[in-house]
Order: C-alpha cells, then sequence, then structure tokens
C-alpha cells in the first residue's frame, strides 16, 4: 500500500507561507515514518494542502489548532489522471471512508488510527 502524507495548517499567514510549512509539515511526518518506524520511503509521498482542506473553524484557537495536522491518505491509482499528485489528494476522501478507517499523524511523528 502506498501513502500521500497530507501536511494542514489554519489560515494564520499569507497563502504562500501555509502552503509550505504543511508541506515542511507533512515531509517531517513522512521522516519520522521512515527512520522511526522503519516504512519503505518509496511507499510514502508527502504533499501540504496550506489552508484549503480545514477540519474546523478557524475563528477561535480551538478549531485552527485542529486544522494543524498531519493525515496519512490511502494512494488510489487515479485513472489517466493528468492532475498533479496534490490536487488528486485534495479530491479523495481522509483515510477509507467506506471501512470508516483512517489516520492521523502529529509532527512529532506519532501516527493514530481513527474510525
Amino acid at each position: 500500500m502506498k501513502i500521500f502524507v497530507v501536511g494542514h495548517c489554519d489560515n494564520t499567514g499569507s497563502v504562500d507561507h501555509n502552503l509550505k510549512l504543511s508541506q515542511d509539515r507533512a515531509q517531517s511526518v513522512m521522516q519520522a515514518l521512515i527512520r522511526d518506524h522503519g516504512i519503505a520511503s518509496a511507499r510514502l509521498r508527502a504533499c501540504g494542502c496550506g489552508l484549503y482542506a480545514p477540519v474546523a473553524s478557524n475563528d477561535a484557537e480551538d478549531g485552527r489548532a485542529k486544522n494543524r495536522r498531519v493525515e496519512l491518505v490511502k494512494q488510489l491509482r487515479p485513472r489517466r489522471s493528468r492532475l498533479p499528485a496534490a490536487a488528486v489528494v485534495i479530491g479523495l476522501p481522509l483515510g477509507d471512508a467506506r471501512a470508516g478507517r483512517g489516520w492521523t499523524a502529529s509532527t512529532a511523528g506519532t501516527v493514530h488510527a481513527t474510525g
């Protein structure tokens, strides 16, 4: 199985800053998975989505904190898609929605199953 390591952030700061921050966040978790958990790098791909996929309102700190996250998303094989990987990731359900399962990961490299 191949996994997208998808970084997210809140809406504080510029769009460019948030895209870089979310990419760096995803890259950090990906490196922790490789280094600390022995996952083959060929199975992982880091993608930053910036502020474009919030799970909570950015109007208050508790919502912004929920939006600063990394998610592990099972890579599906797109049918002859010409979209860049990040565009494909944004369109995917988080985790495996049909099975009610997903994954979240902290920037410290802690991975949690959900569902």
